[in-house]
């Protein structure tokens, strides 16, 4: 009975004992649930660094599980290197440290490392471990690699340090017509990447234009106004500039053909119309329309582009003569005179005409030989150009009695193979366009009353001559 009581107390004890164990490792189960660990570390580096160079690198690490745990930092140096884990309430000089982080936190903190002086050409791998405390087997690593930079030195012979461009070679600049529109153009210098050109009216460069920087080797002059253009140019790269190129000097000549800008006539007939958008504009008198008086001819240059120091050989005034109303074919003189006042093409009438002075050079027509005639104006374009009188233009006359005939010369307005123009021919040049070229005279024929400005027809050019038709009288080539 005593055995059988012993059994019952033991069986009991091992049911106590099962029962226990299994309370036990639930409670251990559940905690370990609750307190699941996690970590993160990072970011990882590669750095260049030079011998004796202390390097610092920062660092963050992230507790990812769901409970405060506390990591234990290690740092390794692969060469054995100083190296040291910093931390703001730490004291630096230790290979580990802890720090202790809630969930979902993170904490910073850094590496330093020292290379060794003499140290070159090698690559040193930082390793840092994080260990959670509450499973060990937990841990993360990052990594600090350092490049230790090889210093090459080179024997002093070096005679190309530093590296700058080679000096470029500026090329000769071809301009023969003297003209305002060129082009400046240089060779490719070694190791350059732009260049400088340089533009001055002097060889010394004492007030230099920069004209182009950039990576071209050419660079176009355009509207270029009279004188000599003296050009250098420079290359340049990251290292520097080079040296100065040769000089070469382009030189743009004075204009030696001036066309009109203006030109009107007067007619004492009508004496408030303007004519200034004709294309005829008259000399002498008018006797074959219904406003018969005496007619003159204004016409303005722009001689602005000749400089005041030009040296003016001779300057001779291109008429077309388009037109006349004569009795036949008659040599009539034609007069230029310097005007004393402005006038504006549009505006202009017998009433508001401007006043003139003294009479410049005359040449003589043929009423009906239609063709250019040349008047020299040498010493009018002379006194405009060095600033003697001011440019308000030329007014032209012919014979103005009631006899006399009406001469109709072309204007701008016709285009320019009737328009007037001055040639200009300059000390030491020619001129630039041939003002001897002549338009065979239309056969004699009677002058048949013009009514100007009141409707004109015109027919195409023809071998035989030129003809007009609504009253405009057939003394015209066009």
């Amino acid at each position: 009975m005593f055995g059988n009581w012993v059994q019952k107390v033991n069986s009991k004890l091992t049911y106590v004992l099962v029962i226990g164990m299994l309370l036990t490792a639930g409670t251990l189960s559940a905690n370990a649930l609750l307190q699941t660990p996690g970590i993160d570390i990072g970011p990882n580096y590669t750095q260049q660094a030079e011998a004796g160079q202390n390097i610092v690198y920062s660092h963050i690490l992230t507790n990812t599980g769901t409970t405060t745990d506390t990591f234990l930092l290690q740092v390794f140096s692969a060469h054995n290197w100083p190296v040291e884990l910093i931390r703001e309430v730490y004291p630096t000089g230790t290979l580990e440290l802890p720090l202790n982080v809630g969930p979902q936190m993170t904490a910073s903190f850094q590496v330093s490392l020292t290379v060794p002086p003499g140290i070159a050409g090698v690559t040193e791998v930082t390793i840092i471990t994080a260990t959670s405390q509450i499973s060990p087997t937990v841990h993360k690593t990052a990594t600090d690699t350092t490049i230790v930079l090889s210093r090459i030195f080179l024997p002093v012979i070096m005679n190309r340090w530093p590296p700058v461009p080679d000096t470029p070679v500026l090329n000769p600049i071809s301009n023969p017509n003297g003209g305002g529109d060129y082009s400046v153009t240089w060779n490719t210098a070694y190791r350059a990447n732009t260049y400088t050109l340089q533009e001055d009216d002097n060889t010394a460069f004492s007030s230099p234009t920069a004209q182009y920087s950039g990576a071209g080797i050419s660079w176009s002059a355009s509207s270029k106004t009279a004188g000599t253009y003296y050009y250098r140019v420079k290359a340049s790269n990251s290292w520097g500039d080079s040296g100065w190129s040769n000089v070469q000097s382009a030189t743009v000549q004075p204009p030696s053909t001036l066309f009109a800008v203006a030109d009107a006539s007067a007619l004492e007939g009508i004496p408030n119309t303007n004519d200034g958008t004709d294309s005829t504009m008259w000399t002498g008198y008018e006797h074959c329309s219904d406003f018969s008086g005496i007619t003159r001819s204004l016409v303005k240059f722009d001689l602005s582009a000749i400089p005041a120091g030009a040296q003016i050989a001779q300057a001779s005034l291109s008429l077309f003569l388009d037109g006349s109303c004569d009795t036949g074919n008659n040599s009539r003189t034609v007069t230029t005179y310097r005007l004393t006042s402005d006038w504006g093409e549009t505006a202009v009438t017998w009433n508001t005409k401007p006043g003139f002075a003294e009479a410049y050079g005359s040449s003589t027509v043929s009423s009906r030989v239609f063709q250019r005639y040349s008047v020299d104006v040498t010493n009018l374009a002379r006194a405009w150009v060095n600033g003697t009188y001011p440019n308000y233009g030329l007014m032209l006359r012919s014979p103005e009695s009631s006899n006399s005939a009406r001469l109709a010369f072309g204007t701008r307005q016709a285009g320019s193979s009737y328009a007037p123009y001055i040639t200009i021919t300059y000390a030491g040049a020619g001129s630039s366009m041939d003002n001897t070229s002549t338009v065979e005279g239309i056969p004699d024929s009677e002058c048949k009353p013009a009514i100007k400005d009141v409707f004109r027809i015109f027919s195409s050019p023809m071998d035989s001559g030129m003809f007009k038709v609504a009253e405009e009288p057939l003394c015209s080539p066009h």
